[in-house]
């Protein structure tokens, strides 16, 4: 496997310990750990506890990366395999070494030619596959990006429905839900979108479970968005922000590629970043749900301490 050429490139790790944290923090898409008696498993045709698989949720090449494994797997213990069969089959008394040596060297044809249990793959031009650590499609990235770029359009839009005059008609106590809700309700669309194509690439509990932090996510930016508005008298500079938040969102966040392995210091920066605390809860870190939590009571206070939101006139 440590030689193997493709789509995946394979590591030895020393410790389980290890193994994980490269899963946790992305330097791994997935981790397989075997038991130490693994041979004598294979001997004794026990599969119980034979291995086991760690994956990232952020990757969606687990399965394809495990048939790689298992191949290979086979493929090193086929000799022995037949051997066994052969001779406790009974079948071949007094020829059994003539019969192991000639399904040995069928096995070994078929299998070079692609005829027995392995996984290969190829592209419809022939070429190679090169090895890449680099998910298929970062589904998860590029929704947390598509549902932050919609929060912040739609608050936008509140500057020209404010000079407008459309919140007065709402009583002052109803006013701030209004113009939540006015910003949550298409950051909610996008996030059924998002669950939609979840469902394409997941099981339907992982995405039901994507989809309730989605929807935190997208309320949390919300309210912090529309929370720091206030500070922003000119629509022009809330909207210059949106560029360089979205390129620091694509640099220093895991949205395609976790580039705090190659650049050091890096993970200090993404925590700027707002899609980095969904894909933190996305991946079981704590301080991801800790950070949508804060971002939405911060939102949540300065909406409160506004005075502006309860009453503000409208432009002429």
């Amino acid at each position: 496997l440590l030689d193997a050429e493709g789509l995946f490139t394979f590591k030895a790790y020393d410790s389980e310990t290890s193994l994980k944290e490269a899963v946790q923090t992305r330097v791994l898409e997935t981790g397989f750990i075997f038991s130490d008696d693994l041979s004598k498993k294979i001997e004794n045709r026990d599969t119980r506890d034979f291995g086991r698989l760690i994956r990232s949720p952020a990757t969606v090449t687990h399965g394809m990366a495990a048939e790689v494994v298992f191949a290979k797997l086979l493929h090193r213990a086929s000799p022995q395999l037949i051997d066994e069969i052969v001779r406790d089959s009974g079948l071949f008394q007094g020829n059994e070494d003539s019969v192991v040596e000639r399904i040995q060297e069928l096995y070994q044809t078929y299998d070079d030619q692609g005829g027995t249990y392995q996984f290969g793959y190829e592209y419809l031009d022939g070429e190679e596959p090169l090895a890449t650590g680099i998910p298929l499609f970062p589904i998860k990235g590029l929704t947390a990006i598509f549902i932050m770029l919609t929060a912040w359009i739609q608050v936008l839009d509140q500057y020209r429905d404010e000079a407008q005059g459309i919140y007065g008609a709402f009583a002052k106590k109803r006013k701030k839900l209004a113009m939540v809700l006015a910003i949550y309700i298409p950051v909610f669309i996008m996030t059924l979108a998002g669950f939609a194509f979840y469902l394409t690439q997941y099981p339907f509990p992982e995405a039901a479970r994507e989809l309730v932090y989605l929807m935190g996510y997208g309320l949390s930016l919300s309210l912090f968005l529309l929370g720091i508005k206030p500070f922003f008298k000119n629509p022009v500079a809330f909207a210059a922000l949106m560029p360089a938040v979205l390129l620091g969102s694509l640099v220093a966040s895991p949205v395609i590629l976790d580039m705090s392995s190659f650049i050091k210091n890096l993970s200090l920066l993404e925590k700027f970043f707002f899609p980095s605390y969904y894909l933190a809860l996305s991946e079981g870190k704590l301080w991801g749900g800790l950070g949508l939590l804060i971002l939405a009571l911060l939102g949540l206070i300065l909406l409160i301490l506004d005075p502006g939101i309860h009453g503000r006139k409208p432009e002429k």
